[in-house]
């Protein structure tokens, strides 16, 4: 999928599989990790116009539709975004 604009995948699975102790709720949470560093390229072309490395940093992660735009405040959003949901 390295070529691809990828907005959804999808995957099936017996509800027993993914419900366990607790409400029945299913959550599920994502999240966007780039390279810590990134070079513009001096020799830069269209294929290559920049340089990328370092460990993958989470810049962002998303669950809950809508929580990181409005309820989070704008001086916690680098907090709220490079945690995980245990942390809330």
């Amino acid at each position: 999928l390295a070529d691809k604009n990828v907005t959804a995948l999808s995957i099936e699975v017996p509800k027993a599989c993914v419900t366990g102790e607790g409400n029945g709720v299913i959550g599920s949470w994502t999240t966007a990790s780039l390279p810590q560093a990134r070079i513009l390229n001096p020799d830069a072309t269209f294929a290559k116009p920049e340089t990328n490395g370092g460990a993958m940093t989470q810049v962002s992660r998303l669950g809950s539709p809508l929580v990181n735009e409005l309820v989070i405040g704008i001086g916690d959003k680098d907090k709220f975004s490079t945690s995980h949901p245990s942390a809330d």
